[in-house]
């Protein structure tokens, strides 16, 4: 079993679910017959990235992952996405952090203000999911496409040490 740390920032786009605020809990969730836990902290808002608070700090430091919510009816939400994962890459100091952009109300279609080619374009080669909170649509699915990015970069850290450990026996004529 494993378990990772998540951290989940966005501009109140999953506030259907709850009073915007910093939220903590954990979600079961299994994957090619294997089970993980994941510890969730989710933040309402990207502005809490722009404070010179410690302790958020400390917990982008200590994530495995993270999802960049914004609602897809507003494009000041998505403007935000730039800036905080810029803070989260500075703090991790990793561009290769595992993270999912997750655009959040997509059964609000009438009222659409960010399209797919828009956030691809904006965030080339990021895993990109739409969801509807409030129809509990894809939410899983994001979680789990965080979860297979922070196994992949487990292994990549796992190969690289023991490639690094293979080195220190080598012999140079």
């Amino acid at each position: 079993m494993g378990e990772y740390h998540i951290v989940v920032f966005g501009a109140n786009a999953w506030k259907e679910l709850y009073v915007a605020t910093t939220n903590s809990h954990r979600k079961n969730i299994d994957m090619n017959g294997r089970h993980f836990v994941l510890d969730i902290l989710e933040a309402s808002g990207t502005e809490q990235l722009n404070s010179a608070d410690k302790f958020r700090e400390l917990d982008i430091k200590t994530a495995h992952g993270f999802l960049l919510v914004f609602s897809v009816t507003s494009q000041p939400s998505f403007d935000e996405l730039t800036t905080c994962w810029k803070q989260i890459q500075h703090i991790k100091k990793d561009v290769a952090v595992p993270l999912v952009l997750v655009g959040n109300k997509s059964d609000t279609k009438d009222d659409r203000s960010i399209v797919h080619l828009q956030v691809l374009e904006a965030f080339p080669g990021l895993p990109y999911y739409e969801t509807s909170a409030r129809l509990e649509v894809n939410v899983d699915e994001a979680f789990l496409g965080l979860c297979r990015q922070i196994l992949d970069k487990n292994v990549r850290v796992r190969q690289s040490a023991s490639a690094d450990e293979s080195c220190l026996s080598c012999t140079i004529l």
